[in-house]
Formats: C-alpha cells, sequence, structure tokens
C-alpha cells in the first residue's frame, strides 16, 4: 500500500492566528487532500518536511511537501514532490539575496516531480524545465464537501450566528455621507447574530495583499448598487490582526457614502460550520485578483452553487465561464515575483478592468432579483464546473496516473 508522507507548515489548531502570513493556505489545501490521499493509500501527517514516519521510511512512500518551492531547497526535494500554487506566467529561475533556492529550477530538477494547483502553473513550470518534466495540476480535491449544498435555490433571508469582530456599515453612518474620522472603529470579538436580505455577494481577501485588489470589488460593488438596500457585500478579512485587517478597509470604505447598499466587514477564524452558512446564504462570490494560483474560497462557494464574479484568467480560467458566473475582463501588467525583495519585474499579471467590474456586479443584481429560472441554471453550472475541475473523482484519476508514470 502507498504510504503519504504530507507536510504543510501551519497547524489548523493555531490558524486563528496566522490567517494572512505567509504561505498559511497550505494547511487548508493539505486538509482538502487528506481524504483523497486516504483512499489511495495510508496517510502521515509530518511535524517538519524531513521528518521520519513511524516505523522509519519504505521504498513506496510518496512525500509531499506542501511548499513553495523556495521554502523546499535541492536537499530536502531530493526524493520529495512539491505541491505548490503559483499565478505568473514565469517561475523563479534566478538565484538572489545569497539563496540559491530562490532559483526554483534547483528544487524542482533535484525533486521526483512536481504537483501545481493550475495548467497555468503547470506550464509555467514546463517552460522553465521542459516539457517532459514531470508535473501535473491537481487543484484541492474539494467539490465533494461543498456540492451538497448546491440545489439552485439562495434563501430570500437567512441569519448567521458567528463569534467575531463585524462592522457593519449600516450602523457607523454611511447611508447619510461619508465618514470624515480616520480612527478606526475597532469592534470586539462578541458572539452575535446577523440578518440578511435580498442578494448578497461575499469576498474573501486579506486587504494587505496587493495582488487581491479587494479595493476594486468594494468600490465597484459601491458604485453598482449605490440606490439597492436589498444589496449586500460581505467582506470575510484574512489576516491575523485586526486593526490592520480593518484599518485597511476603513480607509477606503469611509469614504464612499452615502450609499444605501450595506458592506458587512468580517474579521476572525470561523468554523467549518459559521463558514458553510454564508456560502449558503451568498448569492454570488466575488473575485477581483490580479492572479490566482487556484483560489480555495472562489472554488469553496461556486462547488456550493454560488455563480462567481471573477476575471477569467490564471487558475480561474480554467472554471470560470459565462455559463458558471460573470466573467470580468482584464488589462495585463509586468511585476515581480511576490517574494523577491529586488523587486524586479519578471513575469506578467492581470489587473480586472474596473468598468467591466461594475457591470458584473449590475447584470448579476438583474439575474438574482429578475429571472430566478436563469440564476438557478448558473448556480447548478457553477457547481458542475468544480466537479471537472476539483472533484476526487478527476483529481484522484489524475493523481494515480501522475504516480504512476512518475521515473
Amino acid at each position: 500500500m502507498t504510504r503519504f508522507l504530507a507536510y504543510a507548515p501551519q497547524r489548523g489548531s493555531s490558524m486563528g492566528a496566522e490567517l494572512g502570513r505567509s504561505d498559511y493556505s497550505y494547511w487548508f489545501v493539505l486538509k482538502h487532500f487528506e481524504p483523497l490521499l486516504a483512499e489511495l493509500g495510508e496517510v502521515v501527517i509530518l511535524d517538519t518536511p524531513d521528518g521520519t514516519p513511524p516505523g522509519g521510511s519504505q521504498p513506496d512512500d510518496v512525500r509531499l511537501l506542501f511548499l513553495p518551492p523556495h521554502r523546499i531547497g535541492s536537499d530536502l526535494a531530493r526524493g520529495a514532490i512539491p505541491v505548490f500554487a503559483w499565478e505568473y506566467d514565469t517561475i523563479p529561475d534566478e538565484p538572489w539575496g545569497g539563496q540559491s533556492a530562490n532559483d526554483w529550477r534547483l528544487t524542482l530538477a533535484a525533486a521526483r516531480g512536481a504537483i501545481t494547483q493550475s495548467r497555468y502553473a503547470a506550464d509555467a513550470v514546463r517552460r522553465s524545465m521542459g516539457d517532459d518534466y514531470p508535473v501535473v495540476s491537481l487543484p484541492a480535491p474539494l467539490w465533494d464537501s461543498y456540492a451538497p449544498l448546491a440545489d439552485g435555490e439562495r434563501p430570500d433571508s437567512w441569519t448567521w450566528s458567528i463569534s467575531a469582530r463585524v462592522l457593519d456599515s449600516w450602523s457607523v453612518g454611511l447611508r447619510d455621507g461619508p465618514v470624515l474620522d480616520e480612527a478606526v472603529p475597532l469592534p470586539e470579538v462578541e458572539e452575535q447574530t446577523l440578518s440578511f436580505e435580498g442578494v448578497v455577494y461575499t469576498t474573501v481577501a486579506n486587504p494587505d495583499d496587493g495582488r487581491k485588489r479587494w479595493q476594486d470589488t468594494l468600490m465597484a460593488f459601491v458604485e453598482a448598487h449605490r440606490e439597492h438596500s436589498d444589496a449586500t457585500l460581505v467582506i470575510k478579512v484574512v489576516h491575523f490582526d485586526a486593526l490592520v485587517g480593518f484599518g485597511i478597509v476603513w480607509h477606503v470604505l469611509r469614504r464612499l457614502g452615502p450609499f444605501a447598499c450595506r458592506v458587512v466587514v468580517v474579521q476572525g477564524y470561523l468554523p467549518d460550520e459559521a463558514m458553510r452558512t454564508l456560502i449558503r446564504g451568498s448569492s454570488f462570490v466575488v473575485n477581483s485578483a490580479r492572479g490566482e494560483g487556484q483560489c480555495l474560497p472562489l472554488m469553496e462557494f461556486m462547488s456550493a452553487g454560488a455563480p462567481a464574479i471573477a476575471p477569467a484568467h490564471t487558475a480561474m480560467a480554467e472554471y470560470v465561464t459565462e455559463e458558471s458566473g460573470f466573467p470580468v475582463g482584464w488589462t495585463t501588467e509586468w511585476t515581480q515575483w511576490p517574494h523577491d525583495a529586488r523587486l524586479v519585474l519578471r513575469c506578467m499579471t492581470f489587473p480586472p478592468r474596473w468598468d467591466l467590474l461594475v457591470d458584473a456586479f449590475r447584470e448579476s443584481y438583474l439575474l438574482a432579483t429578475q429571472d430566478p429560472s436563469g440564476y438557478r441554471a448558473m448556480s447548478l453550472s457553477a457547481s458542475r464546473s468544480q466537479y471537472d475541475y476539483c472533484s476526487r473523482d478527476v483529481v484522484g484519476t489524475a493523481l494515480t496516473r501522475f504516480l504512476a508514470d512518475l521515473p
């Protein structure tokens, strides 16, 4: 029996303090892979990337390191398979800062092969490593966990009981005009029940990560729905520091009034049941990032039947279509690899066009409020698109074939 030795840098018990830190999401990716790996063999979760499993190593062990290659290096990569997400058209192919591991080619050459979370990333690897390099696209197999929520319907009204910090635009005067006080109204963590009606959009983002361009989502939502009191945007803040997370959002939000629509900002690590309630109640999921390696929140919401408003580029090009949501056009910019402190320009990124994002908010509102059958069809198509992308059937078949073909 194959034994999978898997490592990711964080642990579930500490995730509240890890949200928004570098590479924090790899633990979630591993947890999504774990049920699939258990179907194919035995799973051992390692405490360190070079950890020795109980009973020692065995010839058929498959060591999966859920980390970007520069955090592995060629020594740790020997006999292992890096599993990573990547959103750029090139991989780091030069050393800098006195660290040879920054040249991903060295790590990948020492590894048995590589697993990326998108075809876009796999193509970037092949461009540097050669067409015969053993790399496969295997997104986190999460469809099976969220598909039971997909029925093509969304509730007209619902409640959400959570323990978190919550900032509600309806409670801070933004219906009447901008708020000139720059002081951050930082709420306490408390048990509370929020009520929602109408069309609910949700975006999940780290406000301190400029790649996600969440400001575009917030400003486009308000521009499109300024007069719509039945439209709500939920911003699930992914950041370990509430003052930083809320402060960055507040800096933008306070200047947008007056508006009748509602913006609800939530910060805190939420248990699975609370997140499922949000997913089940959301009419649409929104992403305005310049690029995505796979985007777990988008995949989770779409698997549960929430159509997407997102640019169909990088990993999202595989599942954001006119049938499953509202693809947003984008432009192209030159940028740097995210961990390159030199800030040298080496790759491309794809910011969405703000005017087209506004249009998508308006069109989605009309669909949800005036065409229930059309919304139902798009909702079911969103879930089907994720079956094709990240179901255990699809990912398991590809993983089995990949391992069988490895040298």
